[in-house]
């Protein structure tokens, strides 16, 4: 099976994001236009989306151009000579970021960067290339994070848009931590605009498409499930309750900042030049701000270590049972490579499973996903098993609902 394949059905996000360059190369876009003879559109052409009506996609468009280019104007007027994307996605704020003379990291899955990192490099000017960089890291992992911004001097500006509405408690916990740690070494802010996602779709569509932009949402919205084929909105931090969201962050040691810069917003392209539309638009966009956070509690109790070992699979069969032991972490890089072996292992023959966590030092969601798609594998369900798993794993399961979906008591 093929790497991207994979990806898609540990991570299937990245239907999604590979969804928004092609929306901002049909708005006029020139950056990803040039990107997009160098990004493989397959998977997302073979997905059923060719009858989605020419509104919602509009709506699409709408959307991603105006946050893409809300992000910039407030990682630009950060102060901060680091930007660092996270996830960088297929978006080309890498070349803005180039020619604004600022360092750029772009930080996704490895399937993402390899991918990303040399169609940036075939269109870039010599001297954008000086600012560009990429690395495949896990947003959970500290380690990771940090490892690939050895060499970085410079306040960072950690760029977050569209990331946090997939994390599982545990996971947010973990980037939360994460972020106030590099902040606490290198100074600098982290931006985002996922609290006021609903807000921001809401009022943005409204502006644009008049009484109908309710019915466009709500159509939208199930699009980007069905896509997607994943749940979002079920954390502090995505919740569509902003208070929340910085009540969260002021438990966990940082001060917020709401700013706005809708006067400064460029045309949006995907308006076709309606500058009716564009002026409804900023008004609406007046009463949105994006969140500039800062770490400002060097005391607060970081989060455990999630772990750092190396990432193995151990498959053996005994008769019609498949035994599965793993160890290290079991997270986005990580899974694809589970998955993989357990295709290769599996067979008509095996009705049963079981799953040692003895060594399993953390587990993301994509780890979750490819568990449940061994579970699903069996006709009787009852014979899947997880054995010898630590506490902080049976939170992860119990959080996330996976104990009753897995049968973990």
């Amino acid at each position: 099976m093929a790497n991207e394949e994979l990806l898609l059905q540990v991570n299937p996000v990245f239907l999604t994001a590979k969804g928004c360059i092609g929306l901002m190369a049909g708005a006029g876009i020139e950056d990803a236009q040039k990107l997009m003879p160098y990004i493989d559109m397959s998977a997302l052409s073979s997905d059923k989306t060719s009858d989605t009506p020419a509104e919602v996609a509009r709506a699409y468009s709408v959307n991603v151009e105006v946050r893409y280019n809300y992000s910039n104007l407030t990682a630009f007027a950060s102060g901060c000579d680091v930007i660092v994307d996270l996830p960088c996605g297929y978006a080309p704020r890498a070349l803005a970021a180039a020619r604004a003379g600022k360092q750029y990291y772009g930080f996704d899955l490895p399937a993402v960067i390899n991918e990303m990192a040399p169609a940036v490099e075939k269109i870039a000017s010599e001297e954008e290339k000086k600012y560009i960089h990429f690395a495949a890291v896990d947003a959970t992992n500290y380690d990771s994070l940090r490892k690939a911004l050895d060499g970085v001097t410079g306040k960072l500006c950690i760029v977050m848009d569209g990331l946090v509405g997939f994390f599982t408690d545990p996971e947010l916990n973990s980037l939360v931590s994460n972020i106030h740690r590099l902040l606490d070494e290198f100074g600098g802010v982290w931006t985002t605009p996922d609290p006021y996602v609903n807000k921001i779709v809401s009022a943005v569509f409204t502006a644009v498409f008049g009484n109908s932009g309710i019915d466009i949402i709500k159509t939208m919205t199930e699009g980007s499930s069905r896509i997607a084929n994943t749940n979002s909105g079920k954390n502090a931090m995505s919740n569509g309750n902003p208070d929340d969201a910085i009540k969260y962050l002021k438990q966990h040691g940082f001060e917020i900042e709401l700013v706005n810069y809708s006067d400064k917003l460029p045309m949006i392209l995907s308006l076709g030049g309606d500058t009716e539309a564009m002026k409804r638009l900023r008004k609406e966009y007046a009463d949105i701000p994006q969140m500039v956070i800062t770490a400002v509690r060097s005391d607060v109790q970081k989060q455990r270590s999630t772990g750092t070992g190396k990432f193995s699979v151990n498959m053996a069969i005994s008769g019609n049972e498949l035994k599965c032991a793993l160890s290290g972490r079991l997270d986005t890089i990580t899974a694809p490579e589970l998955l993989q072996k357990f295709n290769e292992t599996t067979g008509d023959s095996i009705n049963k499973i079981t799953v040692d966590l003895t060594e399993t030092e953390y587990i993301s969601s994509a780890g979750l996903r490819v568990m449940l798609i061994m579970f699903k594998s069996l006709k009787e369900k009852r014979e899947f098993s997880v054995i010898n798993y630590s506490k902080e794993l049976k939170e992860i399961f119990d959080v996330t609902g996976f104990s009753e979906i897995l049968g973990i008591g």
